[in-house]
């Protein structure tokens, strides 16, 4: 994971951090530190879009899944470059613990969803 270490920032100002390579001990990046109050509406956001999300079939619900997956699968170079950078895993770890495994539980919702929410029956 990356070395996080705060910025000085003046008062009333968001709080910043920067994140540095565990492997090159060199900054990566900053990120800026979010509010409860971002959290809140962050949280609002979700609560809205989540009937929609509910009210989809378990095959446009798997589609999406499937889209994810390629869109994993298009994108693994940049994936795995930014997995090193922010961890110091090393290529192939990245390779087996980031992008396989994503790729198969992805692949494996994808093809059970039904069978995982269809509802129980008591007994």
């Amino acid at each position: 994971m990356a070395i996080v270490t705060p910025i000085e920032t003046p008062t009333g100002a968001r709080r910043r951090l920067k994140l540095v390579s565990p492997v090159r001990l060199e900054p990566i990046g900053e990120i800026e530190v979010q509010t409860a109050e971002d959290v809140r509406a962050a949280v609002e956001i979700a609560r809205k879009a989540q009937p929609a999300w509910a009210a989809l079939s378990f095959k446009q619900r798997a589609q999406y899944m499937l889209r994810a997956l390629r869109i994993l699968h298009n994108r693994h170079d940049d994936i795995i470059n930014v997995v090193q950078r922010e961890t110091g895993k090393a290529r192939n770890d990245a390779i087996m613990l980031e992008i396989f495994l994503t790729s198969d539980e992805l692949l494996y919702y994808a093809k059970n969803t039904a069978k995982i929410l269809r509802p129980e029956r008591k007994k």
